[in-house]
Order: structure tokens, then sequence, then C-alpha cells
């Protein structure tokens, strides 16, 4: 069976995950974002680097030769399964996914997601009723390092089962994501279940597209190139745990042994703790009047809030990307390295942002927001670029003046309505006036307009000059 080539996914997202650890010592470095039917577009160790497509699930009846996918490729098109994404809590973002067959075949299937508080893992708990003839396989979609095209597979024996493990090659190295030194990542993951698997397969994009569409098995130890990682979970009815561990280097043994500590340390620890770091931070969140008497309102703010609040880089800080996604990524290639979607920072955007964190009461991330700013973007002759990779680095050089001017006001509403003056930022008064001078020595005409698309003349006062 011939597999499409490899595209990133919808940018139709129902959630992210992440920690709520910003600014501490060791924080957890990954994140994940949900569609309707799959985990998408995980992220380590920094919240603009992709490592996967998808990892989803398949049912197959080993009776009747006929298999189900939770992933929905085509939303257009009715394939027979009920799905969800739903908030498990309006307190952290913790996701559920249900699915089930439409016709009621005798089996369903839920799957709840955290990342670990305690290392760079995803953790999943998934519980199947189904009949003897039932099996559940995961089925991983691997772009390490931010593609798809050069990845190295591996199935790897153990006293319990299997283990499964991915890493970029030495022919992906021409990466866009890279390190302060300019290195590139070279991202390995581990794909681990609490009892092993007990049939697992690292397989080609033909032999994955197979056991997606058909339930057709293809035993395969390793494979390089486009890389599909396959393991069954349960047969019958049951519950397992899944876990997706990353390291650096190529390191696929401490990915999995990554992946491995989290399942040892266990599932409802790792929620728990989860869970309390997002009450922490929503508890310094301010619920207005207007939604405060509303439930479904107030769970949608404060859905919000964390959202805003996940987007944050971590190696980073204050590095909150546009949207964590590939807009129409069912039609974007992902086998090239090349700098995908929106996983960028935009001055414009980080005004957006630094309004909402204050008026939410989240002081501290909005002071974050505005240090990156200056301290990461700007350029030596006060401008500040279109966008930047979250290290800073220029990606789009377009000129929006907004984008230089809005910092100005960032700043002066930190120091007027919270008290947090030069004296208490990681920026200084020569950074304010080397932009300020800029925004009057460029406009009012601007190279781009909002939207990037066509220069424009701002018809906004300028600010005055700096003094000296």
């Amino acid at each position: 069976m011939e597999a499409p080539p490899p595209t990133w996914t919808t940018g139709r997202k129902f959630g992210v995950a992440t920690v709520p650890d910003h600014g501490s010592d060791d924080p957890s470095r990954v994140w994940a974002t949900f569609t309707r039917g799959a985990v998408t577009e995980v992220r380590f160790p920094r919240v603009d680097l992709l490592n996967l497509r998808t990892l989803e699930f398949v049912v197959v009846d080993t009776e009747a030769g006929t298999a189900w996918r939770t992933h929905e490729p085509d939303r257009t098109t009715p394939d027979g399964v009920d799905r969800s994404t739903t908030l498990a809590t309006d307190r952290a973002l913790v996701y559920e996914q249900a699915f089930s067959p439409a016709e009621r075949d005798g089996w369903e299937l839920t799957a709840e997601w955290v990342t670990d508080p305690e290392r760079d893992a995803l953790l999943g708990r998934i519980d199947f009723d189904g009949a003897a003839r039932h099996e559940v396989y995961a089925l991983a979609r691997t772009a390490c390092s931010q593609s798809a095209g050069a990845d190295f597979g591996r199935r790897v024996p153990t006293a319990a089962g299997y283990e499964l493990a991915a890493w970029d090659t030495d022919a992906n190295d021409s990466q866009h994501v890279v390190r302060e030194d300019g290195d590139s990542y070279e991202v390995a993951l581990g794909l681990v279940a609490d009892s092993g698997f007990s049939r697992a397969s690292a397989l080609a994009p033909d032999d994955g597209q197979a056991l997606a569409e058909a339930g057709e098995w293809t035993n395969s130890a390793s494979v390089e190139g486009v890389v599909d990682l396959a393991g069954r979970l349960v047969t019958g009815s049951g519950r397992a745990h899944l876990a997706l561990g990353f390291a650096t280097g190529r390191d696929q043994e401490t990915a999995r042994g990554t992946a491995r500590a989290a399942l040892d340390a266990g599932y409802d620890s790792a929620r728990e703790a989860y869970v309390s770091g997002w009450k922490s931070y929503l508890g310094e969140v301010t619920v207005p009047d207007s939604v405060a008497d509303e439930p479904d309102l107030t769970t949608q703010y404060r859905a919000a809030a964390m959202v805003l609040a996940a987007v944050e880089d971590k190696t980073s800080l204050g590095g909150g990307i546009a949207s964590p996604s590939v807009p129409w990524g069912s039609a974007v290639g992902a086998v090239t390295p090349s700098d995908y979607g929106y996983n960028f920072v935009r001055a414009l955007d980080r005004y957006q942002s630094f309004t909402a964190l204050r008026a939410m009461g989240d002081i501290e991330g909005a002071r974050r927001a505005v240090e990156y700013v200056f301290e990461s973007q700007q350029r030596d002759d006060g401008s500040i670029p279109q966008n930047t990779f979250v290290d800073g680095r220029p990606r789009l050089r377009g000129e929006q003046l907004d984008g230089a001017a809005l910092p100005l006001v960032m700043a002066y509403q930190l120091a007027d309505r919270h008290g947090l003056g030069l004296d208490s930022v990681d920026y200084s008064y020569a950074q304010l006036g080397a932009v300020a001078d800029y925004v009057v020595d460029s406009g009012p005409a601007t190279g781009q307009e909002r939207w990037g698309r066509r220069a424009a003349t701002r018809r906004r006062p300028s600010p005055p000059r700096s003094p000296g």
C-alpha cells in the first residue's frame, strides 16, 4: 500500500500541553499539540523545534482483517470513527482523546496526556474496551530535528518486550533551528510502553500505511529515511501507559531511558504534579467579572490564559511563538529541513500577548516578553526584524514599524503601571532610545503593513526623539 509523501499535520489544533515551569533552573523541555485524532508536532528542546508529525492509534480486528485509525487525515471524508479531544480539567492543560467506531463495533479507546514535570517526556494513559479479536497499536510518524526525510528507526528488544527509537542522521544536519553555536540539535526520541510492546516494528512509510489503513503487519527491525514506529499496546481490553522521551546528540539510549524513567515514576504521580503546577499558575491569574459568573466562559478564559503561557519558550525566556502549528500542514511537505508554519516570534504578536498577560495578572510573563524583544530581537541599529527564531536570529527581515514602536509602549506600561523601571529589567535606556530613534528616522513610511504584504504609511504621530 503506497503512502502519500510525508507532510505536517492540520493547523486545526485543539490544545497544547507543557509544564508551566518557565524560568526554573531545570525545566521540562517538551511541548505537544493535539488535533481531534492524534498527538501532533511534539517539540523538544525548544518550542520551535518539531520532532514528530503524529502519534496515533490503530485498532485492528484480527478476525475481519479491518482497521480503524484515530488520526483524521482528511476531515472532509467520513471514515467511520467518532473522535473528540477535550480538556480533562479546567485547571490544567490535560487533554483526553476519545474514539469509537461510528457503527459501534464493540470497542472504545480513550487516551489522556500530560508532559512530565521531572523529565523531557510526554506521558499517555490509554484505556481500551474491546473484544479478544481487537489489537491496539501505537503508530508514531517521526520528524526528528524538524525533518521527516532522514531519520533512522529501530526496534530494541528488552526483557519486557520491545522499545522503539528514532533519531536524525547526518543527512539531516542542514537545519534552520540550531544551537547557539550554530550546530544542529540532532534529536533522538524513544517510544516506550509500561509493559513493553508485545510486538513492534520500525516501518517504511508504505508499511506504516498498510497498518493504518488495513491492519496489515510488517516485521521490521530497522528503517532509514521516512520512519514510522509501531508497537502493540493492548489485546482485547486493558490499560497501558505510553511515554515518548527525548534527548539530543542522537542519543537514543538516553531518550528511551527518559521515557522508561517517566513510566517507572508513574503516570498518576506525573499528572498530579503537572496539574498542581497549572493550578499554581492560575492562582495568579485574575478572572474578570465579565466571565466570573459564567462557568463555560471561565473555563474558556482559563484555557486561553494557560495556552498563552504555554507557547513561551524555555531556553529563550519571553520568546512566545505566534502559534504552535503549521497552517494547512497536510499540504506542506515535511521531508526537507526548513522553517515551518507559525513557529516564530514577532514583536507585534509579543505586544498582543503582553497586553493579555498584563491584564490577567501575569506580570512576570509580561516582563519576560518585553525583555525578550530588547535582549534577543533588537538589532544594533535599533530596529526589530519582522520575526525571529526563538533564539533571536532574524527569519524574515522585513520592516514593520509597529513591531519596533510598540515595544516602547510595553516598556512604558511596565514602568508606569507596575513599577518595573530600568533598575528592575534587563534592557537599558540606550536600547529604548535606539529603537525610538530608528522609528523617527524611518517613519512614517514602513516597508510592510501588518500582514507583511505591501508598503504603507503610518498616520499616527511619531514618538519624540530620545534626548541625548
